[in-house]
């Protein structure tokens, strides 16, 4: 097959909703060239989105031991981009008590993240919150201490 053949099949798949990482692989070219493609044919770029039930098997492979390097190379996403996405998944309240639960039975961030497949980031950011908020909580019992001190003494 002649390279404009292939400009044009990598523009036709693209315009028919393929990705750039489908087109890279049907083709055996890298996405670089892809895009290259793409944009010497004056054609827009779409946002590639990940949906919920994507990032949750990608951060149950990620927590099976796959590294980011395989997973983004794997589904053609940026290392960074992928490390965000699976920071950015929000925990269930029921796997934020049992990030609790684990961490009074004195297991580490890591034993914790492989346990429950959430990041070390969202372990760190879920013991925080219950700090702030423990800390919180003592604070107000303070201050209701120290109101009913000062209407005790007068």
């Amino acid at each position: 097959m002649k390279y404009n053949q292939i400009e044009e099949e990598v523009v036709v798949n693209y315009k028919t909703g393929l990705t750039p990482g489908d087109i890279a692989i049907k083709h055996k070219l890298s996405r670089k060239t892809i895009y290259y493609l793409l944009k010497k044919n004056g054609i827009g770029i779409r946002k590639e989105v990940i949906n919920k039930d994507s990032l949750l098997k990608l951060n149950k492979l990620y927590k099976n031991g796959h590294s980011l390097r395989e997973l983004s190379e794997k589904y053609f996403i940026s290392k960074t981009k992928l490390h965000k996405l699976l920071n950015s998944l929000e925990p269930t309240d029921n796997q934020k008590e049992l990030v609790y639960l684990l961490f009074k039975q004195k297991k580490n961030n890591n034993e914790i993240s492989k346990e429950l497949c959430l990041t070390n980031e969202c372990i760190k950011r879920i013991l925080k919150e219950r700090r702030e908020t423990y800390h919180k909580k003592l604070l107000e019992n303070y201050n209701l201490t120290v109101k009913e001190v000062k209407e005790r003494s007068k």
